[in-house]
């Protein structure tokens, strides 16, 4: 689904309503999926990820988000809440700050 991104949170941190107001908008390809896991001791857990890409390709335009819940469907916008996975240069390890991306369908096919 081609969709406007904007993105509510920065590192973990909620944006002003004026730094939303004038935030840039990243359009791409939204992808919300289930991936279904077991464990060694037979249980099954459920992991829903949202992904943004390049519009006909599969490069990532923001972090992919995990553990994702959509909040809120309301004319053309959805509300994609999740924690955002961030790698941090070497030694590797990542910070997962908590994330929303305010999405606006966009009408038609061209990005």
């Amino acid at each position: 689904m081609l969709v406007d991104v904007i993105r509510l949170r920065d590192r973990g941190t909620k944006l002003t309503t004026e730094q939303v107001r004038t935030a840039e908008k990243i359009r791409g390809d939204l992808m919300v999926t289930t991936e279904r896991r077991s464990h060694g001791n037979g249980s099954v857990v459920s992991e829903v990820t949202a992904t943004l890409t390049q519009p006909g390709r599969r490069e990532d335009l923001l972090p992919p988000l995990v553990r994702v819940t959509v909040k809120t469907i309301q004319g053309a916008d959805i509300l994609v809440v999740g924690t955002e996975i961030l790698l941090s240069p070497p030694p590797a390890s990542s910070f997962q700050p908590p994330q929303t991306w305010w999405c606006k369908v966009v009408a038609g096919k061209e990005p």
